[in-house]
């Protein structure tokens, strides 16, 4: 018997899951559209105030059985989560599971070559940065802050 190659064909066109595709499983650095990465704050907070991609801003994202994405944060190895205390949607890093409140689908829009979180299970916000660093899903939207 001989081996068999199961690697994937080379891709020679850019499409959004090829773009998808080429960040799970990978370690990451999420910029913002401030040019801020997304960072632990504290304990298990989230906040987009890193100025360069650094250990605190480092994320492996890997997929799960039923089509969705975690995010882990490298130096916690907590998963990111959005929470809903008075529907503020926060996104924290309080645990390592792996539950609905840690899963997000992952959308690449091509028009405008950006990425966006959505946590299906909270609604469908998507993960957004305010101007001031803080993290949460705001809303729906699939505009300039998310």
């Amino acid at each position: 018997m001989s081996p068999v190659d199961f690697s994937a064909p080379q891709v020679t066109e850019t499409n959004a899951l090829s773009k998808v595709c080429s960040i799970l499983g990978r370690k990451v650095a999420i910029r913002a559209h401030t040019g801020k990465y997304l960072g632990r704050k504290d304990t298990d907070g989230i906040v987009c105030a890193c100025n360069e991609p650094k250990a605190s801003c480092e994320w492996l994202v890997f997929p799960t059985d039923d089509g969705h994405a975690i995010f882990q944060h490298i130096k916690t190895q907590r998963n990111l989560q959005m929470e809903t205390p008075q529907q503020k949607f926060e996104a924290k890093l309080r645990n390592k599971n792996q539950k609905i409140w840690e899963k997000f689908l992952i959308e690449y829009d091509e028009k405008c070559d950006r990425f966006f979180f959505v946590n299906p299970f909270q609604k469908g916000h998507t993960l957004n940065c305010a101007p001031n660093g803080f993290t949460h899903g705001a809303n729906t939207n699939r505009m300039l802050h998310e």
